[in-house]
């Protein structure tokens, strides 16, 4: 009933996890039958998708005798691909994930596969297509083949949109993917089209967002604003707020008709009561006239998975092709100054953020179509799940953007006041509402930059593709943490190995960065630090030297390892100081060893 989450079906020591497992969930969700891999480069994961989908393996002949012996069972088709691929009824490909896996650049002829595309697209439930990235494997300007001449890297990203949008191919996303979980490097292009993603005009649909409101004042307006936006009617319950909440929704509902209001219970209660909000969210859909519900909290704005698809576009879109159900991926927001001047609003000034982590963010199904006569549970699940009869799930996460804490005196009496002294005894002993139970009186809720992602919505598109639409290489909370660091200092000792290294830095990272160098023991392997701020010429971090872009070429370094956030446009001007000061670039590597941390190797020629 499209309750599958990402899980670790697919190991994390084969080729391209992330990939993988994604087709997985896209195969499981959307209860595919076919699994069509196009090249059959990864017979570990192929045979894992063999027990569960009848698997199409189109490829030429050189594999075809491993194929058979290793994979059954399968479908094995002996196709010379640059001719194109082979006739595949519509019938197989209507119930089918087609994967295109780092075969495609490795065609001499590409024309006839290109003309193929758009048809495939249109036909089967999902595409997904990989290859690498030209710049982020080779080098910025590179056009160089790889070693191997049978792994060809022809395309940066835009050149590759370019290509399969001068090929007609119909909708489609596009970023980036893991290499491997060992190495962090995001170096791989993938794209993700299909029927079920190929979004067209439907006639508009009714849709209702339920919002649980106590003391919200300063964001509840926010809110609703965006989702009157997005083409969403919003009805507010408020439990009894005391800051002026109610008062400030009542005077939008005054010129606002799509906006109403109400309390809830009749009187105010002593606790606050999850079970009793959510059954009462229940008697509101039920009796209600409109054809789709979302269940959402006052401190969250929910966006589509498109960019240019407003929330009730898309909703409409996923009601005409029969999914009755959405998930959602969560980020939080985070408080990381004490600035308490949100005048441009909370979406525009809060800009740093972390994946939700905790298990109950990984099933976020909150959104559902009001069927008539429906008898459907929120309050089971303490509002992170609709449970109904043959619900069927929409196969991409939406998105929801968090802002729990968002100033010092919020926070503060939110946590304190607003949660610990209000929330039901009998609800915090079953395990509800302790997400803060690890504040205590006098902690700040300032969060390190160094540990968030900094919001840029270009970025966080090309960057968390496959994190954003399933939830897949987000870690979870309850096993990432030495995990993530083991694996960022192996990372970090690959890029320290050499001595005489130079750091490069414009970022906030380079504390950090040290800090696994030394873990590693190689802290003697980095000369000094270029950064362009002249204000710190001169200084020194943990011990060693800043120097300026200009002392480059006289240090002579073996190596430059560039620190950054994840925005593409600082590195590249990174190396245009570097070409500037004479400094010739061999290679350039990327890695990502802990989700926000852009590294590059750049070797002297």
């Amino acid at each position: 009933n499209g309750n599958y989450q990402p899980s670790d079906t697919i190991t994390s020591s084969i080729y391209k996890p992330d990939l993988y497992n994604l087709v997985y969930f896209l195969a499981k969700r959307s209860s595919a039958k076919n699994v069509i891999v196009i090249g059959g480069d990864n017979r570990q994961v192929l045979f894992e998708f063999a027990k569960e989908f009848n698997l199409i393996i189109i490829d030429s002949k050189i594999n075809i005798k491993e194929d058979r012996e290793k994979i059954s069972p399968c479908t094995i088709i002996n196709d010379d691909l640059e001719n194109g691929l082979p006739y595949i009824s519509d019938e197989i490909l209507s119930d089918s994930i087609i994967i295109f896996s780092n075969i495609i650049e490795k065609l001499a002829n590409l024309d006839r596969m290109l003309q193929q595309l758009p048809s495939l697209s249109n036909k089967c439930k999902f595409m997904v297509i990989t290859t690498p990235d030209r710049d982020r494997t080779i080098g910025v300007g590179d056009y160089r083949h790889f070693a191997d001449s049978h792994h060809v890297s022809k395309w940066s990203l835009d050149e590759f949109d370019s290509l399969l949008q001068n090929c007609n191919c119909s909708q489609f996303m596009i970023g980036y993917t893991i290499n491997t979980d060992h190495d962090f490097c995001k170096n791989n292009i993938i794209v993700v089209s299909g029927r079920l993603c190929n979004v067209k005009p439907h006639n508009s649909i009714k849709v209702l967002a339920i919002i649980n409101m106590y003391n919200e004042v300063d964001i509840i307006g926010e809110t609703i604003t965006h989702l009157l936006n997005q083409g969403i009617d919003v009805k507010v319950v408020d439990n009894w707020s005391t800051d002026g909440s109610y008062e400030a929704v009542k005077e939008i509902t005054d010129r606002e008709q799509r906006v109403t209001i109400e309390r809830f219970p009749e009187q105010p209660d002593k606790y606050f009561e999850l079970k009793k909000l959510l059954k009462n969210v229940e008697s509101i859909a039920k009796s209600s006239n409109y054809q789709w519900i979302m269940h959402c909290d006052a401190d969250e704005i929910r966006v589509s998975p498109w960019k240019s698809i407003n929330l009730a576009e898309a909703i409409s879109f996923i009601d005409s092709i029969g999914y009755n159900a959405i998930d959602f991926t969560v980020i939080d927001f985070k408080l990381t100054s004490e600035n308490d001047n949100y005048s441009d609003g909370y979406e525009n000034s809060l800009k740093y953020f972390d994946f939700g982590r905790r298990i109950g963010h990984f099933c976020q199904i909150k959104c559902w179509k009001n069927i008539f006569k429906l008898n459907f549970d929120l309050a089971s699940s303490g509002g992170h799940e609709v449970k109904f009869v043959e619900r069927e799930v929409y196969p991409l996460k939406f998105l929801i953007k968090h802002y729990p804490l968002r100033s010092i005196e919020q926070a503060t009496k939110k946590v304190f006041k607003d949660i610990i002294k209000r929330f039901s005894p009998e609800e915090r002993a079953v395990g509800l509402h302790n997400q803060y139970n690890s504040y205590a009186q006098g902690d700040s809720f300032i969060v390190d930059k160094d540990k968030l992602i900094n919001w840029n919505q270009n970025s966080f598109e090309l960057e968390y593709l496959v994190e954003r639409i399933s939830g897949i290489g987000i870690l979870k909370e309850s096993k990432n943490d030495l995990l993530e660091l083991s694996k960022a200092v192996d990372f970090v000792g690959n890029l320290f190995n050499s001595p005489k290294i130079l750091i490069y830095t414009g970022s906030t990272h380079t504390k950090k960065l040290l800090s696994l160098v030394k873990q590693k023991g190689l802290e003697k392997n980095v000369f000094g630090i270029i950064d362009g701020d002249c204000n710190k010429w001169g200084q020194k971090i943990e011990g060693i030297s800043i120097f300026s872009p200009d002392q480059i070429k006289k240090i002579n370094p073996a190596r430059i390892v560039i620190s950054s956030q994840t925005y593409e446009n600082q590195i590249y001007e990174q190396i245009k100081d570097l070409e500037e000061n004479g400094i010739e670039i061999k290679k350039i590597y990327h890695g990502n060893p802990l989700g926000h941390l852009i590294s590059l190797i750049l070797e002297r020629v």
